[in-house]
């Protein structure tokens, strides 16, 4: 699916409708991941384990970023999840 492609505008209406449409905001969250994954893997299987990766990174970063509070060790963290 090419962002110029018009499945990929019906697609982005959905997902914006349904988006506005959960009161919720983890749902929201939890909506907007599924349709990214959807999209990526759409797109191919690799694409789709580069994002699950990637996400897999940034949560455990956010997670040791709670844990650690001090500038040097979070800046520490910052540097290893962006390498």
């Amino acid at each position: 699916m090419i962002f110029t492609e018009a499945r990929f505008f019906v697609f982005l209406a959905v997902v914006w409708l349904v988006h506005w449409w959960l009161a919720s905001h983890a749902a929201r969250k939890a909506w907007l991941l599924a349709a990214s994954l959807l999209f990526y893997g759409v797109c191919g299987l690799p694409f789709l384990a580069l994002m699950l990766a990637t996400a897999l990174v940034d949560y455990g970063a956010g997670r040791l970023f709670e844990r650690y509070e001090t500038p040097r060790a979070q800046r520490r963290i910052l540097i290893a999840s962006l390498v």
